[in-house]
């Protein structure tokens, strides 16, 4: 993963900014698929960053410190459906844009999202940073957070259902049963 002045910007607390503002403007709920023997968990816990997998570039541990290496994604509504190597009963947890955490940027657990920053600010220099951030969580469907969701915001439907409306969806703090959680998330 080549590293710019790009990705450099992106990761500073002013392009984290600029970029969960952009994704502000564009889109208003993002999702999270887990299974349902996580949720429990989360309702208690929230939503936490966790290491994906894969190891980010050095420069993201150096500018954002041990914590760096774990990441929550999240897929914005409207965005690309990435297909989930995740099996079992699922649930979608959604989170209203407004309560993203502020530290957010390129899922970088998906080596391609790294290179488009790149690319489209060679080919889109007049959009900004920050369009061309929350253009890549658009055709991508990840952004990574680096800071944990707290289950208050949280709300909970079927993982199914693509590009849903949450507003309706009840909250993940009124269930007290896996019972209640599975009917939630048929």
């Amino acid at each position: 993963m080549p590293v710019s002045e790009n990705h450099r910007r992106l990761l500073s607390a002013e392009g984290m900014e600029l970029a969960r503002n952009a994704l502000l403007n564009r889109f208003d709920w993002f999702f999270h698929t887990t299974p349902v023997g996580a949720i429990e968990t989360i309702r208690t816990s929230g939503l936490e960053p966790r290491d994906p997998g894969a190891r980010p570039d050095p420069v993201v541990t150096e500018m954002l410190g041990p914590g760096g290496d774990r990441i929550l994604c999240v897929r914005p509504r409207g965005s690309t459906v990435l297909a989930l190597g995740k099996e079992g009963f699922l649930c979608q947890l959604a989170v209203e844009a407004s309560d993203l955490p502020n530290r957010v940027g390129l899922d970088w657990s998906f080596p391609n999202n790294w290179h488009l920053l790149d690319i489209y600010m060679k080919e889109y220099p007049e959009q900004g940073i920050g369009a061309i951030f929350a253009e890549i969580a658009r055709a991508t469907g990840s952004v990574a957070s680096y800071d944990l969701i707290p289950p208050t915001t949280l709300r909970i439907g079927p993982a199914r259902l693509i590009d849903p409306d949450p507003g309706s969806w009840p909250k993940l703090i009124d269930f007290h049963t896996i019972e209640e959680i599975k009917a939630a998330c048929s």
